[in-house]
Formats: C-alpha cells, sequence, structure tokens
C-alpha cells in the first residue's frame, strides 16, 4: 500500500496544472505558427526545467524564422525511474514544447532494439571493455563516447566509481550505441543546422552534441551556476565540447586588450578574489551555500602543527567528472584512493583530506572507507573552514580542477591540479597530466613548488576572465536583470525550484516587459556566434 502511494506521489510530476495549462495557452498566442519554407531543422533539448524551457522558447523560435528551419525536440531519459520508460512521462512537457512550434524528432521511448544488434554491443564490451581507463577512452566510429558512458553511470546510479560487472552499466553501453546509430540516422535524413541543449555530458545530451560538432554544426548551450538558477548565459560549444569558456586561452584572448582595458580588468579581477578570501560570498560562488573561507566553529583535530602536510580537496564523486578536455584518473573515488596509497610512501607529510561542502551523505561511505583502510589520513569535516586550512601551512594542496587552485595560489600556497583545469593556461599553479608526473612532483616537492610563479596579477587576470568577460558579452546583464529566470519571489516549491510552476506565471505575467531586451540579447548572440555558422 505504502509503495502504491509512493508511485501515486510520483505520478504528480505528470500532471498538467493550470499554471501550465496558462503557459500553453500563452505560448499559441505568442509564437503563433507562421508557415515556412523549411530548410532544415533545429534539434531542441526536451528538459523540463522551467528557466531553460522559457529561454529555449525564444532561442528556437528566433532561429526558426530567421532560417526558415522547422523545430524538433531530442529526447533520452536520464535516470533510471521505471516510470520513464513510458511515454506518458513525457506528455506534460511535449505539449509545452508543441505550444512554441517543436514536434517530435528523436525520442529513445521509440528505439526498437533488436537482440542481434544488442548481442553484438555485448561482445564489444565484453572483449574491449576490461577496465575503467578503457571505457573512458572507448570510441565507437572514431568518436569518444566512453567517458559520456562512464559519467551517465555515476550519475544514475548515485555511484563514486563504476562496477564493470553491473548490468547496468553494460545496459548503458548498449544504449549508448543505439542512441548513436539513431543520431546519425536522423542526421542523414534531416539537414540538421544547429542544436540546443541543456547539458553537454551524459550520454543523453553529450552523444548529439560531440556528434554534431564534428559535422561542423553548431551547438547552443545555457551557460549558467546553481543548477541553472543563475548567470543565464548562451553559449556555442567549442570545438572540445565545453560549456565552460576557453580557459584554456585565457591570456592568449587577455593580451589582446588595451593597455588601459587590461589596468581596469585587473582592478575588478584584485577585488573579486579579495573578496572571495575574506569570506565574502559573491555571484563567483553562488553555487555554494556559504563561503569556504566564512568563519567556522569548526577546529582541526588530530593535526601535528610541527609535520609537513598535503591537503587534498574532494570534489562532488557524481557530477561528471569528465567534464573538461582530460582527466588522470578515471573518476574522483580512484583519484582519493590513489591518493590515499601514496601517503602511505610519503610518511614525512600528514595528509588530510577534506570532502567537498557540497557532499551528501550518500559519499560518507567512501570517507569510512578511507579512514578504515588508512588510518594515517585524517578526513576533515566538510564544514571546515580554508580559514583553519591555511593556519595549517600546507605545504601542497592537490585537487583536479576547483577553486582552490586560484584561491590558495593567492594566498601563496602551492596547489597541484591532477587534470584539465580552469587554471591551466597559467603558471600560478601546478598541473600533472599522468599518476607518474603527480608521484614525481610530490617526491620533489621542493624543487616544484619553486617554480610556481604567485604572481598576484595573473590571478585578477584569471578572475575577470573566468567570471566577468564572457559573462558581460552581448550586454546580457544591462539587457536581462539576473533574477528573471529564476525568480525567489514567486516560487513556493525551495527545494524544487526548476519545476514550480509559479514560475510559469511570472514568465506570463512579465513577458511583455522583457521580451524586447531578451530578443535584442538572442539577436547579437546569433548575429556574434551562429549566423555565419549555420549552412
Amino acid at each position: 500500500m505504502i509503495k502504491f502511494i509512493k508511485k501515486l506521489f510520483k505520478l504528480r510530476a505528470f500532471f498538467i496544472t493550470s499554471q501550465i495549462r496558462g503557459y500553453i495557452k500563452f505560448n499559441k498566442a505568442k509564437w503563433t505558427k507562421k508557415r515556412i519554407n523549411s530548410k532544415g531543422v533545429v534539434l531542441v533539448d526536451l528538459f523540463e526545467w522551467h528557466p531553460f524551457t522559457y529561454f529555449f522558447s525564444y532561442i528556437s523560435n528566433i532561429l526558426r524564422e530567421r532560417f526558415s528551419v522547422e523545430l524538433k525536440y531530442f529526447y533520452f531519459p536520464l535516470y533510471k525511474s521505471s516510470l520513464l520508460n513510458f511515454q506518458f512521462s513525457i506528455n506534460k512537457i511535449t505539449k509545452i514544447y508543441k505550444s512554441f512550434n517543436v514536434d517530435e524528432g528523436l525520442n529513445s521511448l521509440s528505439f526498437k532494439y533488436d537482440d542481434l544488434k544488442k548481442n553484438r554491443i555485448k561482445k564489444i564490451f565484453q572483449k574491449q571493455i576490461t577496465s575503467k581507463h578503457k571505457l573512458v577512452r572507448y570510441k565507437y566510429k572514431n568518436l569518444q563516447i566512453g567517458d559520456l558512458i562512464y559519467d551517465t553511470y555515476l550519475r544514475a546510479s548515485i555511484s563514486p566509481t563504476v562496477d564493470l560487472e553491473d548490468k547496468y552499466l553494460l545496459k548503458l553501453f548498449i544504449d549508448a550505441h543505439f542512441y548513436f546509430d539513431e543520431i546519425e540516422k536522423f542526421f542523414k535524413k534531416n539537414k540538421v543546422k544547429a542544436i540546443i541543449t541543456s547539458h553537454h555530458v551524459y550520454i543523453q545530451y553529450g552523444l548529439i552534441a560531440r556528434y554534431a560538432l564534428r559535422n561542423n554544426i553548431p551547438v547552443i548551450q545555457i551557460h549558467y551556476l546553481k543548477f541553472g538558477q543563475q548567470n543565464f548565459n548562451l553559449v556555442k560549444l567549442d570545438k572540445f565540447c565545453l560549456k565552460d569558456y576557453p580557459y584554456y586561452e585565457y591570456s592568449k584572448v587577455f593580451k589582446k586588450f588595451t593597455k588601459e582595458h587590461k589596468k581596469s580588468f585587473l582592478r575588478i579581477g584584485k577585488k573579486l578574489i579579495k573578496n572571495r578570501v575574506s569570506g565574502i560570498k559573491d555571484y563567483t560562488s553562488i553555487y555554494m551555500s556559504k563561503s569556504t573561507f566564512a568563519q567556522s566553529k569548526i577546529k582541526l583535530k588530530k593535526v601535528d602543527k610541527r609535520q609537513k602536510k598535503i591537503v587534498i580537496f574532494s570534489h562532488n564523486f557524481y557530477d561528471s567528472p569528465h567534464r573538461h578536455r582530460f582527466m588522470t584518473f578515471p573518476d574522483f573515488y580512484e583519484y582519493l584512493m590513489f591518493f590515499a596509497k601514496t601517503s602511505k610512501k610519503f610518511k614525512e607529510y600528514q595528509w588530510l583530506i577534506k570532502p567537498h561542502p557540497n557532499d551528501t551523505v550518500s559519499s560518507d561511505h567512501i570517507f569510512h572507507e578511507i579512514s578504515e583502510k588508512f588510518p594515517n589520513i585524517n578526513i576533515l569535516n566538510k564544514k571546515t573552514s580554508n580559514l583553519e586550512i591555511l593556519k595549517l601551512k600546507p605545504n601542497l594542496i592537490i585537487t583536479n580542477h576547483s577553486t582552490a587552485g586560484h584561491e590558495f595560489a593567492y594566498l601563496s600556497i602551492p596547489v597541484l591540479n591532477t587534470g584539465d583545469n580552469i587554471h591551466i593556461d597559467y603558471n600560478f599553479n601546478l598541473h600533472a597530466k599522468s599518476k607518474k608526473e603527480i608521484y614525481n612532483i610530490i617526491s620533489n616537492l621542493d624543487f616544484y613548488t619553486k617554480k610556481i610563479l604567485f604572481n598576484k596579477d595573473s590571478i585578477y587576470e584569471f578572475m575577470y576572465m573566468h567570471f566577468v568577460h564572457y559573462y558581460k558579452r552581448y550586454n546580457r546583464e544591462g539587457l536581462i536583470n539576473q533574477k528573471y529566470f529564476y525568480n525567489t519571489d514567486v516560487l513556493k516549491n525551495k527545494k524544487i525550484v526548476e519545476h514550480d510552476d509559479n514560475l510559469l506565471d511570472w514568465y506570463v505575467k512579465n513577458d511583455k516587459k522583457a521580451s524586447t531586451n531578451i530578443n535584442k540579447y538572442i539577436d547579437k548572440f546569433i548575429k556574434e556566434e551562429i549566423q555565419n555558422n549555420i549552412n
């Protein structure tokens, strides 16, 4: 009986509320379906987060009118829920999309799976996927898809690492091949002009994005912070299929600015980093519940102040670890286990692990496991302030890609990044690309840390480029209020904010005031990023 009630409660999410009906009526009136002489198709991600849906309605219809294209959606369910295997699970969102002219294009719920092909793919898995690294590097039809499968498994199963024996992993591996082949078939049959997607990772989004980019088809995504609630910007994914701004060439771009502009931008960057390490929480750390440099009552225990120290910063285990161009470890569990084992060989250091502040209880078992296997490692409270870590005067901070790279560099603390990261264009950190290189750095720490250039201007430059320059393009801040797409004043459901239908009422009532500026912003984006790329 309890299970039945729970299922009924879940089914409520598929109901069409009065706010949705009002939003559909509004869309039908706003986006009247004028007849077009179709010159191709724009594929739009069927993604049920209201801020995204609203923004997608604008960008897709502007492209439709400007380039005479049909609008079609693509849909591949991300999570494991059995309810998502049925068409009724997307009826609500498809009706919303239909109201702004988006019809069905690619829908995995209608794909046909033949046993012969499934068995052939299963044999490929058994023969080739003999390690985690081999899964990450796996290519199909000369396109890397293994890392997408890997990250999908972590996210959907809430697992810190893959289990190569898990039948669900095999299912995802098979799904990825069927998805890819259906995508390829659709592209060959239709003249796809552009893709609009919510993400660039996971097989549900990354496959179609990578396939499009390989065929020189522009992929548009919303750049955002805090789970899609803040800092809305449109971006065209680069050749690496990255949502992030081109961090690997920040320095090159900055050099093109005038002398006067450089001085002004460095002042902005200086203010941002000073605020950050002073405990001031601003838009650059909007995704954090509080500043990691805020004062805390949590004090460090079991710390020998006389011993040299290495502090490892942990990461979110389940949220697309392969989001950057390359990574030394297959996932963040293996990242921690490597350093836990390495700590046994470098006993002159006291080793500490700082769990990610946004970690949930689902990660607790990982740190319990490390504590049991490696009692020499001190697991810190996740709420420990970076101010407490600073007091330790650590000899090295280790992270894969986190903001610790610029924060501790500003405070003249050596930081080692273990993969591609937002600081890689600068030498105020160390950057390793292999386990051998990491081991060599720790073995000769004094030698390598002397190579770090704690140049404050470089850090100011990075802060400006990463947190200001690209966000300000196309006058987004001047045209659209930061709180427009996600307005806390109208939300009643504070936990599932993106699905709160009160947002739809807000859009309907305020659209007339914002419409002109939204159009201006999108027009600027299209002229600069898309106009010459739609074939």
